[in-house]
């Protein structure tokens, strides 16, 4: 099996250094899967991720009309222009190349990392994701699932109708998933929303390609913490508190613990 060098060769692309080569060798081999799967399944349609390299829409790409790109990125974007600017020309152009289209949207949240839900920036980062033809979301799902569950619940929700209200969103998830400590939880979950739209968005120095968002200064999670909100093994003391079935506990438990 032919290395990256030798299959831009075949392909007649140059070396292996130029991001929008590497991605001319996958959506070629892309579109020649899709032509073969064509021909005894013409119904279906393959998804599959516009990521690291291959996320790069270069100007005369032409996707087969049973491919669904998925556009990786995250609605942090939208906290630096310079980042929005570039992943909406994608989003342009990824709307022009293919035939239908889909975006996922990074969570950027680790088992040490305030959870952020981003569900103001997603509607932003949604609208124009919808208005270049995108109709399909995709999500990673992590076991801290309160810090990524309204992402899941929001995506589709948001690109079936960009017009959605955020916020009542968000409220009917910590209804759902919180339960009888849905007060203290949508406090919090509020509360790591406005501090991630505080975060600094810049470009990683290593690849100068990726948007990336690093945590600000730790006084604020300190703050968080101090205030009452953490407690235990850092997770919300008062949704804890409050808790009253085994099933609530565990989904109060399952944020992430802040960093001090």
């Amino acid at each position: 099996m032919p290395g990256v060098s030798e299959a831009l060769r075949q392909c007649g692309l140059e070396e292996e250094g130029k991001e929008e080569n590497r991605s001319r060798l996958f959506w070629t081999f892309a579109n020649r899967i899709a032509e073969q799967v064509e021909v005894k399944y013409p119904s279906k349609i393959i998804g599959t991720l516009a990521y690291s390299y291959s996320r790069y829409p270069y100007p005369e790409l032409k996707l087969h009309r049973n491919l669904m790109p998925f556009y990786v990125g995250t609605s942090a974007a939208y906290l630096d222009d310079k980042a929005r600017a570039e992943r909406e020309q994608h989003l342009a152009a990824w709307g022009r190349a293919a035939q239908q289209l889909g975006s996922m949207s990074g969570t950027l949240v680790t088992a040490s990392a305030i959870p952020v839900p981003y569900d103001h920036l997603l509607q932003r980062s949604l609208r124009y994701a919808y208005a270049n033809h995108a109709r399909a979301s995709y999500s990673e799902v992590y076991p801290t699932g309160a810090s990524t569950g309204t992402r899941p619940g929001s995506s589709p929700k948001l690109l079936w109708n960009p017009q959605l209200d955020v916020d009542a969103l968000l409220e009917d998830f910590c209804h759902n998933f919180f339960g009888e400590a849905y007060e203290p939880m949508k406090a919090y979950v509020l509360l790591c929303e406005r501090w991630g739209e505080t975060r600094t968005g810049y470009k990683d120095p290593a690849s100068g390609a990726e948007p990336v968002v690093v945590l600000p200064q730790s006084a604020p999670v300190r703050g968080l913490a101090a205030g009452g909100h953490c407690g235990g093994r850092g997770v919300p003391g008062e949704g804890l508190a409050a808790a009253k079935s085994d099933l609530t506990r565990r989904r109060v438990q399952s944020l992430p613990m802040p960093s001090v």
